[in-house]
């Protein structure tokens, strides 16, 4: 992970032999891991230092920040899970895995609420679910309505073509200029040539108003949930901020430990007078 990086850029040799001899104490256990079970399924975690410390200040994430919280939750259940299983005693290595803190109800409740980093799933709430349904049902019943209006006889002369389309959020219907005073409605937009208009009919006013109204709800309900959701990972955000340190640190030291295995290297003694 790029955090991992910037530890290895900082690291400088020590002439203290307690700490040559501790972190070669810590190369040794990742080294022992390895030849057990392999590598530590870290990936690349987030560095969500910063979306945290907004939650904790009241702050709102968006969909992106708190989808890297959940993946970073995940990463650190999952080396919890391969620490505790199938190795020798690791007081190192160990000693950092149980400090990690797992919070399976809050990565449930992103993971549910959440599906892209600008999409909310249907299921982040009841009341947004039956909006979206209303929402669905309106939309059809406007098109029902502007195909009725498409499809009259009376109306085919007047119309440039028989297709509804958007502007500005709003259903409109391309009318022949020469026909806009026997067409009631709104007009929101012209043809480059200025020969269409595109009207909202009269009719439609109403419907598309109420479906503005719809998606205003929609989009309030969005954000109380994102709000919620923040405010519940500022709830143990000390703790997702201290699981990215200890992430970093074993990150780091399995990197020595991959490192050292790659160089067959093997630990020096050192001796209490320097050498």
């Amino acid at each position: 992970a790029t955090m991992a990086k910037a530890r290895v850029g900082s690291l400088r040799p020590s002439r203290d032999a307690q700490e040559v001899q501790g972190w070669m104490a810590e190369t040794t256990e990742a080294v022992s891991v390895f030849l057990h079970k392999g590598a530590l399924p870290l990936g690349s975690f987030y560095d969500v230092d910063a979306a945290v410390h907004l939650a904790m200040k009241g702050g709102t994430l968006t969909m992106k920040q708190l989808l890297e919280v959940l993946y970073d939750l995940q990463v650190a259940r999952n080396a919890v899970r391969f620490l505790e299983s199938d190795l020798p005693p690791l007081p190192i290595i160990q000693g950092l895995a149980e400090v990690l803190r797992v919070h399976r109800r809050l990565e449930e409740e992103i993971d549910r609420s959440i599906l892209s980093e600008d999409e909310m799933a249907d299921s982040a709430s009841p009341e947004l679910r039956s909006i979206r349904r209303k929402i669905a049902l309106q939309n059809e019943a406007i098109r029902n309505r502007m195909n009725s209006i498409l499809s009259s006889a009376d109306n085919r002369t007047m119309l440039q073509d028989a297709i509804v389309t958007l502007r500005q959020g709003r259903y409109v219907i391309p009318v022949k200029q020469e026909h806009k005073n026997r067409f009631p409605g709104i007009i929101h937009d012209q043809s480059s040539t200025g020969a269409t208009l595109f009207i909202e009919p009269q009719v439609i006013v109403d419907m598309n108003n109420a479906l503005r109204e719809l998606e205003l709800a929609e989009r309030r309900e969005m954000e109380r949930i994102l709000a919620q959701l923040s405010a519940e990972v500022a709830d143990v955000g000390e703790e997702i901020r201290n699981n990215q340190r200890i992430l970093v640190e074993l990150d780091l030291l399995f990197a020595k430990g991959k490192l050292s295995t790659a160089m067959r290297g093997e630990a020096p003694e050192i001796g209490g007078d320097g050498p």
